[in-house]
């Protein structure tokens, strides 16, 4: 989470509105190994450290076989790195990074043997903690809370978390969760307290239950979502030892399309406030429409309710990481709509997850969703940014958002340009700043388009795959950084 105070944040307002441009400053690149298959991703820890993960695989067997993990500073110089090889029959099954510790999950191949490998990315210090899970349970989650290691998964169809404690290397089945209909949404815990909570879903009856666990992993309490309201997402900001504030967006019934967003005030183990709000409530959910569309969109809404009829989305939301403010929370979300299309062609997409393209081959994305709650989790206010024309292939984050105390900037990659807008809490937005970025290939390259990612309240990262000029049939990673002049 990126802190801005508000002399930073005017400052940035007033130079994006004077002419602001973005300028390459450092440049990244290496070639890719077409014969022994790799992946690259990078992921910003915090202003001062930049995480570079690369994975290697066999060049005939094509497995997994060596991990390199480097930690760049803010001018994208290495400042720690390890590699490590993977033991015969061990994969990469999860990771869990926080800014404070990074956890790599390597799991032997259809047996209980396990090896995290724990790095703390200031200084580069690894530990390894090896061990057996008491099932042979694909683990699907891999959180942390204290000295102990969380893994969820399922096993002969039923879910299944398993507390693991590293220092006394024995692990322990959490209760009331190994059931039939059952599927967990997420993992969530409380560093202040460690206390653990688990998200579960009811399959059969639509509903959902958060079971909150203490440190040894005893059953605390169990609370139950509004009926037929079920969570697709859920991020937790801890304000201190007993104040919670779980927050997320929500379906109706047992539908994947989004329906609108929820914010649960949870004291130590107790419900305190839930409040959820239809997309429809919002104030400005319907700006990325035409002013006629919104109000005909806006008067069937309200005819529907009066006359007690339900309403239904078709929406879909790609959530940011849930940042804490003075006050409360902060939500940003990418709306989009998938495509469908007839094919047996399968993929995978930037982050490495397989898709099929029997269900989707398009995304466009109409605009960004911004939520201000407070520390009781009501909504304090909302806005939207239009996303104008984006779509893609491939689903991953499209825009990145630099917070600032009375104001936030949205800023998104389009036709080698960068957009941004100045979001002023529920202000009406203006129009957006255009900034063309200096590499023309941007617009040539007939490949995916970078992932988009600030660093700090002046520098931006791009990141992705190119086919290198030279020879179009090789690619290149690039990581580059640029700065606002």
């Amino acid at each position: 989470m990126l802190r801005f105070s508000l002399l930073l944040s005017l400052l940035l307002s007033e130079h994006f509105q004077a002419n602001a441009q973005w300028k390459i400053s450092v440049k990244k690149e290496i070639l890719i190994d077409t014969k022994a298959p790799e992946t690259h991703d990078i992921l910003v820890l915090d202003e001062n450290n930049i995480l570079w993960e690369s994975l290697y695989f066999n060049k005939f067997s094509f497995e997994e076989e060596q991990i390199s993990i480097k930690i760049l500073d803010e001018t994208l110089e290495v400042k720690h790195e390890i590699k490590e090889k993977f033991k015969d029959n061990y994969r990469l099954e999860k990771r869990h990074i926080t800014p404070k510790m990074l956890y790599y999950l390597l799991k032997k191949t259809e047996k209980t043997d396990f090896s995290i490998i724990k790095i703390n990315p200031e200084n580069a210090e690894k530990t390894t903690i090896e061990g057996n899970l008491l099932t042979k349970m694909p683990v699907s989650f891999l959180k942390s809370v204290g000295n102990k290691i969380i893994f969820g998964g399922v096993y002969n169809g039923k879910p299944v978390v398993e507390l693991f404690s590293a220092i006394e290397r024995t692990g322990k089945i959490l209760p009331d969760i190994y059931a039939n209909n059952l599927r967990i949404i997420d993992i969530l815990s409380n560093e202040e307290n460690k206390t653990i909570f688990v998200l579960l879903k009811d399959e059969k009856h639509c509903e959902t239950l958060l079971k909150i666990y203490d440190y040894d992993g005893k059953l605390k309490n169990t609370i139950n979502f509004e009926k037929h309201l079920v969570p697709i997402t859920a991020q937790m900001i801890t304000f201190n030892e007993y104040e919670n504030l779980l927050i997320g967006n929500y379906a109706k019934q047992c539908s994947d399309n989004s329906q609108g967003i929820y914010a649960l005030k949870i004291i130590d183990d107790k419900l305190q406030n839930a409040n959820y709000v239809d997309f429809d409530e919002l104030q400005h959910f319907f700006d990325f429409m035409p002013e006629k569309r919104q109000e005909k969109t806006k008067n069937k809404l309200a005819h529907k309710r009066k006359q007690d009829k339900n309403v239904y989305f078709q929406y879909h939301l790609t959530v940011h990481k849930l940042r804490q403010t003075p006050t409360g929370a902060m939500l940003y979300a990418e709306v989009f709509f998938p495509e469908y299309q007839a094919s047996n062609i399968s993929q995978y997409n930037t982050k490495g997850v397989f898709m099929n393209d029997n269900y989707y081959n398009n995304y466009r994305f109409s605009h960004n969703l911004i939520c201000s709650f407070n520390q009781d989790g009501k909504l304090v206010w909302d806005n939207a940014q239009v996303l104008d024309k984006v779509q893609s292939k491939y689903l991953s984050p499209k825009t990145t958002f630099i917070s600032g105390k009375n104001e936030n900037l949205g800023i998104y990659f389009k036709n080698g340009n960068l957009v941004t807008n100045t979001i002023k809490e529920n202000k009406k937005i203006d129009e957006p700043n255009i900034s063309p970025l200096d590499e023309s290939i941007f617009k040539a390259w007939d490949t995916p388009e970078p992932h988009l990612e600030n660093l700090n309240e002046r520098k931006l990262l791009l990141w992705g795959l190119r086919p290198q000029k030279e020879n179009p049939s090789d690619d290149i990673f690039y990581l580059w950084q640029y700065s606002l002049n």
